[in-house]
């Protein structure tokens, strides 16, 4: 039986073959294991605003192809103010906020569109688009900046939480993308907080049958999972 992970999903769509060029990291803290092994030959860039991770980025991928991107990403340029937090690693900040107003606990920061940047770069993509930041509204402007990024890029994981799930899946569906998968459910209680979703270029989709295979008759039952 199929388990519902990231890992999962993206090892399916990496057999597929949806075709990338590059990988497209918005918020990686330290590092992103799965796409770090499932795409060890592809460029990595990598964008993160908070430079005391940096030291660790470096070491976890010194064997990779990766450009390092001091940078907030979202749908201008220029500077943001930054809060960050230690929640969870003892000394270490564990959490980073976009905020509006500057204070003596925040920082600031470059801010960059995609589009802004990946104009600069020839080739490319296409791109797989992986975006795990903090903030509600943050998602939805880095998805606001990378309006051209977005058309030249197959595949996006996500992060979600559930009240912001149909605003964040409704600015993909418009650009072009279907869900293809929705992976670590994350529960507070008995209540559904977030989840990871895997978004695929809807021509992309339609054109592979590998990638809707409910659609290649004849009807398989072995094949229907459920009951997880």
């Amino acid at each position: 039986m199929r388990v519902a992970k990231v890992r999962n999903s993206l090892e399916t769509l990496s057999k597929i073959g949806i075709g990338v060029n590059s990988i497209i990291d918005v918020g990686i803290q330290h590092s992103t294991p799965v796409l770090m092994e499932l795409f060890p030959n592809l460029h990595h860039y990598l964008f993160e605003p908070v430079e005391e991770y940096f030291p660790h980025i470096r070491q976890n991928y010194a064997n990779l192809k990766y450009e390092l991107v001091h940078a907030a990403v979202t749908d201008f340029d220029g500077k943001v103010s930054l809060k960050t937090e230690k929640k969870t690693r003892g000394d270490e900040i564990s959490h980073s906020y976009v905020v509006e107003d500057e204070t003596p606990e925040t920082r600031s920061v470059p801010a960059i569109q995609l589009d802004s940047f990946f104009a600069k770069k020839q080739n490319a993509g296409p791109f797989f688009l992986k975006i795990d930041v903090e903030g509600p509204d943050v998602p939805g402007a880095i998805l606001a900046g990378a309006q051209s990024v977005l058309q030249n890029t197959h595949a996006v994981m996500i992060e979600m939480t559930v009240d912001k799930f149909m605003e964040r899946a409704s600015l993909l569906h418009k650009a072009g993308f279907d869900i293809w998968d929705i992976c670590d459910l994350c529960y507070y209680g008995d209540c559904l907080w977030q989840a990871d979703v895997v978004f695929v270029r809807r021509e992309l989709k339609n054109s592979n049958l590998d990638l809707r295979p409910m659609h290649r008759p004849p009807f398989q039952p072995e094949l229907w999972q459920s009951g997880f």
